[in-house]
């Protein structure tokens, strides 16, 4: 008999290791300590990623391996989704058309990749979320797909 049936399992809450840091205690992204908007993760990307094309001598294809894993893992975590699950979009939406689960990823102009074709936006939706045990109130709890 399985004691715990229901971890692993798809629409359920994500278990987090720490709890949710959201601006509003709820749902809203955080910001800084001054308030302010964080980096786009596109931003983030590219301080962190600078050495686009030198290999590493001192790694082997097993990071690969696990960074796939990594991925698999992250990626099923369910987005959220429009009308009748169609994809939410989020780039050059008019604002009164903007959908409340978009968030969309800033591209700097200097992006040497997107800075290139003009593309300034990233489409991005919020993952979806799930009830709470007991349905209580607080922190958004992220489904799995």
């Amino acid at each position: 008999m399985c004691k715990n049936p229901t971890f692993g399992n798809s629409n359920r809450r994500f278990v987090r290791f720490l709890a949710p840091d959201y601006a509003d205690s709820v749902s809203l992204p955080r910001q800084s300590s001054s308030g302010e908007y964080l980096p786009s993760a596109r931003e983030v990307s590219m301080s962190v990623h600078t050495d686009s094309d030198k290999p590493h001598t001192h790694v082997t294809f097993v990071l690969a391996i696990f960074g796939e894993f990594v991925y698999h893992d992250l990626a099923h975590v369910a987005q959220s989704a429009g009308y009748q699950g169609s994809r939410i979009k989020c780039c050059g939406v008019e604002k009164q058309q903007f959908h409340p689960e978009c968030y969309p990823i800033r591209v700097p102009s200097s992006d040497p990749v997107f800075g290139r074709r003009n593309q300034n936006c990233m489409e991005y939706t919020r993952s979806s979320t799930a009830p709470r045990i007991g349905c209580t109130l607080g922190p958004e709890s992220k489904s799995i797909r």
